[in-house]
Parts: structure tokens; C-alpha cells; sequence
């Protein structure tokens, strides 16, 4: 099973700084801006057991109601325990960091 979410640019990125600080490295996007949810989004993180995240297509936006602010993330089922479980834990400092109320993110060991 894959979770297709239509996020906020914000949104996406928060999913996507999970991935990697759980898993470490870069995030590569898979995406052709055409087939967003059905290949990009659903196919793709089924297939590959990876999270992908596609700028859309005009088909989103049509007859999924995809605004031209938003992103199409595809998270495979087994990954969503974790990625939620990571945004809960860390991206209330990742939101105050970037706000400016803190100098710096700090997981304690």
C-alpha cells in the first residue's frame, strides 16, 4: 500500500527532511510532471519501497484538485509509522529553528 498525500511545499519538505534524518544522505525525486499521482506518486514508492515526491501534473490538478502550491508525496505503508514518528518528535524544533527561535536542533542521545 502507498499513501498519496497533496501537501503544501512546507509540508513536503518536512516529509522529506524525515526521510533523511532517519536514513541519512540525499533525497533523489523521481518525477516526469506528467502521471504525477498514478506513476510518480503511487507507482513508483510501491515499486521501489522509497517515498517520492512529484511536482504534479496538469491531470492532478484537473481532476484531483492539485493547487499550483502544492506537491504530490507518495509514502509507502511501511514507512509511515516512522516518517510520523519523526515529524512528532522533530519538526517542532525544525519549525522553531527556521523561525528563528532557536540557534540550533539538538536530538539528545
Amino acid at each position: 500500500d502507498v499513501i498519496v498525500i497533496m501537501a503544501g511545499v512546507l509540508a513536503a519538505r518536512r516529509i522529506v527532511q524525515a526521510v533523511i534524518y532517519q536514513h541519512g544522505g540525499r533525497f533523489n525525486a523521481n518525477f516526469a510532471g506528467i502521471q504525477s499521482t498514478c506513476s510518480d506518486a503511487t507507482a513508483y514508492p510501491y515499486i521501489s519501497g522509497d517515498v517520492n515526491v512529484s511536482i504534479g501534473c496538469d491531470g492532478a490538478a484537473k481532476n484531483a484538485g492539485l493547487a499550483d502550491d502544492e506537491l504530490v508525496v507518495g509514502i509507502p505503508a511501511e514507512l509511515l509509522e516512522e516518517i510520523t514518528g519523526t515529524l512528532s518528535e522533530c519538526a517542532p524544533g525544525w519549525d522553531d529553528w527556521q523561525k528563528g527561535n532557536i540557534s540550533y536542533v539538538r536530538k539528545d542521545i
